[in-house]
């Protein structure tokens, strides 16, 4: 949300749909000139584009006998952010089907990787017992999106990041969220202690952790 608040200021993002239209990346002077702005405040918005990775700037060309310092010249990185509330992942199950039909394996097998990868930043510090156990697994997927929520010995995902594409295919699309769930579970050496049930519901995701 922080690298989205900088389009958020309506200069900045005009300069933004700008260089995103350019046929070819202009220089500072060249993009005043189209927008009809002060070069400082330009040079403003272009440096919170470049600090966000929005925005690059080229290496300037050789000055072609011109005398003086060669212009710097910019476009749009291919840079992607979205934002949805509540939080939703669909690129997540896109990688794994697109894995699995480049016969990297099984969807679920590759869904269950792929969740062990996700979960291997969090897993830096392993938990001792189960009450920090499932307080880690709280926290992983509370950055994932699932907006977990204790209910006895048991966490219940109150949000499903694949929402809509349960209503494509139900089964598939739960039976991967099951197995990302239990590669999670892997990366954070928890499967011993805990594991994903899918129990499906209209209210919550289909995946609980007990």
């Amino acid at each position: 949300m922080e690298t989205l608040r900088v389009l958020v200021e309506p200069q900045r993002l005009r300069v933004y749909e700008h260089l995103l239209a350019a046929p070819t990346p202009p220089t500072l002077a060249q993009l005043a000139t189209a927008l009809d702005m002060g070069r400082t405040l330009l040079a403003f918005h272009l440096g919170k584009l470049v600090d966000a990775g929005f925005v690059e700037s080229l290496a300037p060309e050789a000055g072609q006998g011109r005398r003086g310092r060669p212009s710097q010249h910019y476009r749009v990185t291919r840079r992607e952010v979205s934002a949805s509330v509540p939080a939703r992942r669909y690129e997540l199950i896109a990688e794994v089907l697109l894995a699995a039909a480049s016969g990297a394996g099984t969807a679920h097998e590759i869904a269950r990787r792929r969740g062990a990868a996700l979960a291997a930043p969090t897993a830096s510090r392993p938990a001792r017992t189960r009450t920090g156990l499932l307080a880690q697994v709280e926290r992983l997927l509370s950055r994932l999106g699932y907006a977990p929520h204790r209910r006895g010995d048991e966490i219940v995902l109150a949000n499903c990041p694949f929402d809509r594409l349960r209503d494509t295919n139900l089964e598939l699309v739960c039976s991967l969220n099951q197995a990302l769930a239990e590669g999670y579970l892997d990366g954070l050496g928890a499967r011993e202690q805990l594991s994903a049930q899918l129990r499906p519901c209209p209210d919550h995701c289909c995946v609980v952790i007990s």
